[in-house]
């Protein structure tokens, strides 16, 4: 490289540009998805195409399109408490446990949850309600998603109790405090950007999971994306845009308010900087 070239390269500035063009080439596909809920052909109007409300209207009109929805809202929402709760216990275990054969078995089995192909667990869970004779539906689905996203919500909390936690917990017992007023006073509030991040990662997985709800949903209760799948089978419609897009706006909202509720330092940093 000639020394014209080097005083011409600007690293930042470079560095910046392919920033900004993978981040566009990632998200290309979401702005497509929201372009053509607004601009698609007007069902009864020829093959007129334009700007449109029309296939939000027609969403609103589809009652099972949002029973669906409130399905997975309602799967997901269990999902992540269940998650959350099982998690804190299961990593606050692993954070005590002394060093033994025994807390690694329970560190790899956590991380084998973690790596195992979902097509592997459904399969196996079907097996296994099978068994047992539990009747697939909204039951089966929750204790189906928990297994998948119980393992993500133990890491998380997880690495924040082996981090930081430790030495004010250390601190709380040094003044006084009983195990009790450590955990309801100390631990737990320190731990709640954590267990948040632990909820939203649990409810996305459940909300938007299509291969465990496939083998697990049975035939009463069809998540939204088993709804989706129906409909993109037969063809796929501007309402599947339209919904998706309510979806993403909904979820930049709640990213939104979350980050300025729970994590008021990480934006007053961003404001300084």
């Amino acid at each position: 490289m000639s020394r014209y070239s080097l005083r011409m390269w600007n690293p930042p500035i470079t560095l910046s540009f392919l920033s900004l063009v993978g981040i566009g080439f990632i998200h290309l596909p979401l702005f497509s998805l929201v372009f053509y809920s607004f601009y698609a052909p007007v069902s009864g109007l020829g093959t007129s195409v334009g700007w449109t409300l029309y296939w939000y209207e027609r969403l609103f009109e589809n009652p099972e399109l949002f029973s669906a929805l409130w399905t997975s809202v309602w799967i997901a929402s269990v999902v992540g408490l269940l998650s959350v709760f099982l998690g804190f216990w299961a990593a606050l275990a692993l954070q005590k446990l002394p060093r033994s054969f025994f807390k690694k078995m329970l560190e790899s089995m956590n991380t084998l949850g973690l790596v195992i192909p979902e097509m592997v667990l459904g399969i196996a869970l079907l097996i296994w309600f099978s068994v047992i004779r539990l009747k697939l539906g909204t039951s089966s689905m929750v204790l189906g998603h928990v297994m998948v996203a119980f393992p993500y919500a133990t890491m998380v909390i997880f690495s924040q109790l082996s981090r930081s936690i430790q030495q004010y917990e250390d601190a709380a017992q040094d003044l006084g405090a009983t195990p009790y007023q450590v955990l309801w006073k100390v631990t737990l509030p320190l731990m709640k950007p954590s267990l948040l991040s632990a909820f939203l990662i649990a409810f996305t997985l459940s909300f938007d999971d299509f291969i465990v709800a496939f083998f697990t949903s049975g035939v009463s209760s069809p998540t939204l994306p088993l709804k989706l799948y129906s409909m993109v089978r037969f063809g796929l419609t501007p309402e599947a845009n339209a919904i998706s897009t309510l979806i993403f706006a909904v979820t930049i909202l709640f990213v939104w308010f979350a980050s300025r509720s729970f994590f008021p330092k990480a934006s007053s940093f961003h404001k300084k900087k």
